[in-house]
């Protein structure tokens, strides 16, 4: 069998958004992905359906599987013929220890390429207003790991820094060096820095959770202490950090520090929320019902079967109508993967809910009708004895109700959630009928985990609105993310 292909893939410092087009490429076709802790549980989302994903986070002080293991991981895989990606924070090359596993690989025969990701050392301070190079304050920057406490090494970031300063002052950027940050300032003082530098220390940096502390290389350990940093954090040195007074802006988003779960009927409507309001600063979780369901094929073929132009007479006419985005999609992608021609179903009348499902169909060259008179056949969604759909129409209670598929309860990301979720209040977007039906059943799974203080729903959701309100559930409805931020701003001023 010939050997796979590993890809050392740079995942960014955080924001899921600074992914590279070529590492997402490279995650959606890999069939096995070896990933870091702290990699942003939104860019698994990415794997393919039947890829591994293998874990292999680190954290201070703690390794959970050891490099050398590592190292054998990833050969042991392509040896199999697999296609890897080994997931790492950053750049793969910015003390990742790619170089180390790349070696590894090379010594087995085995290819290895490497895809650059934007590093922590220049994105972190960017997000809180620092720019690590500046025409009229630092011509030059260098980076250095304080994750060792050898005295050595701190020290020669104090020489390397020194160099720096003469005859033009640069900026130092340490890495990984919170636990050792008392023994850094104090070294970089011994080998001729003045105390009053100024410095900053960032943790969490381009994440909802970013905070920075900014103060001198004398003050910034004990600062740093007294606010309990954990890590992941960095250590900033030098008179660029002045700069953080003119050009903050991460900080300044309005859904900074607020966390969002996003629900909605597929992958793409959900990441293109969240998206949405992670630019205003939100951190966000989000699920789709289609991950979480169990499509009933044999229904799907009898719906086709029951619009195929062959199976009625040529003065007829058929009406289907449909309740949600994610039974528009598995009907058409079915339609179409089974060979069927789209323009067989011009004898067809579709019908639908609401105006987003009508935009849904247009993007197949389908106008839906209005008039549900003529209708045959309705499309339900799974059914809950938390909610209760509305009445149906005269004409659609004569229609024949078919269900596609399911909710599959015991497939739901448990762990993901309650990480998420942990001592703090959240809100949840809710995009559809079929989403709350999701979200009440993650409720009733995580009931020591969930406790949303409000409820956001599309403007054409009024319907929804009640139902959810019968429930004692406090419901907004909220266009976009700048709807969202203006109420929980309003509700800190008057709180």
């Amino acid at each position: 069998m010939p050997y796979g292909i590993v890809r050392l893939v740079g995942a960014g410092p955080g924001d899921a958004q600074l992914l590279t087009l070529k590492a997402k490429r490279h995650l959606e076709q890999a069939d096995v992905i070896v990933y870091d802790r702290l990699i942003s549980s939104r860019l698994l989302r990415f794997a393919k359906p039947n890829a591994t994903l293998i874990s292999v986070g680190k954290e201070p002080g703690r390794h959970s599987v050891h490099q050398e293991d590592i190292c054998d991981l990833l050969i042991d895989h392509a040896k199999r013929g697999h296609d890897v990606v080994r997931l790492k924070g950053g750049d793969p090359f910015v003390f990742g220890r790619g170089g180390e596993e790349a070696q590894a690989l090379r010594r087995e025969g085995i290819t290895c390429e490497i895809i650059p990701g934007i590093s922590s050392a220049i994105a972190v301070p960017a997000y809180a207003g620092i720019p690590v190079t500046h025409r009229d304050v630092s011509p030059s920057f260098t980076v250095s790991t304080g994750h060792r406490s050898l005295a050595a090494d701190v020290s020669l970031c104090g020489q390397n820094m020194q160099r720096l300063q003469h005859p033009e002052p640069g900026t130092l950027v340490v890495l990984m060096g919170l636990s050792n940050l008392e023994q850094i300032t104090s070294q970089l003082i011994h080998d001729g820095l003045d105390a009053k530098t100024p410095a900053a220390v960032i943790r969490a940096g381009t994440t909802a959770a970013q905070e920075v502390i900014t103060g001198t290389l004398h003050t910034i350990a004990l600062q740093v202490r007294n606010a309990k940093f954990r890590s992941p954090a960095i250590l900033v040195v030098g008179e660029v950090v002045n700069l953080r007074r003119e050009l903050t802006w991460f900080e300044n988003l309005p859904l900074l520090g607020h966390k969002l779960f996003v629900v909605g009927d597929t992958r793409e409507q959900s990441a293109k929320y969240a998206d949405h309001f992670e630019d205003f600063g939100a951190e966000t979780l989000d699920l789709s019902v289609s991950d979480h369901i169990q499509v009933d094929k044999r229904k799907l073929e009898y719906l086709a079967q029951k619009l195929a132009l062959d199976n009625y007479p040529s003065t007829e006419t058929r009406g289907v109508y449909f309740t949600t985005r994610l039974g528009i999609e598995l009907f058409m992608h079915y339609w179409i993967n089974s060979g069927r021609d789209i323009r067989s179903l011009h004898r067809v009348q579709f019908f639908i809910q609401d105006q987003a499902l009508a935009m849904q169909l247009r993007q197949y060259g389908i106008i839906p009708s209005e008039d549900t008179a003529d209708c045959t056949l309705w499309i339900e969604m799974p059914r809950s004895s938390q909610t209760t759909s509305l009445p149906l129409t005269q004409s659609l209670a004569c229609c024949e109700a078919v269900s596609l598929y399911e909710l599959a309860v015991t497939d739901l990301p448990a762990h993901e959630i309650e990480s998420f979720a942990t001592n703090t209040e959240q809100a949840v977007w809710i995009t559809s009928e079929l989403a709350w039906l999701l979200w009440t059943r993650l409720q009733m799974q995580h009931k020591e985990s969930l406790h949303c203080q409000d409820v956001f729903l599309l403007p054409e959701l009024t319907h929804l609105a009640e139902l959810i309100k019968q429930q004692g559930v406090t419901v907004h409805m909220a266009r976009d993310a700048k709807d969202i931020a203006d109420h929980l701003l309003s509700a800190l001023q008057t709180g």
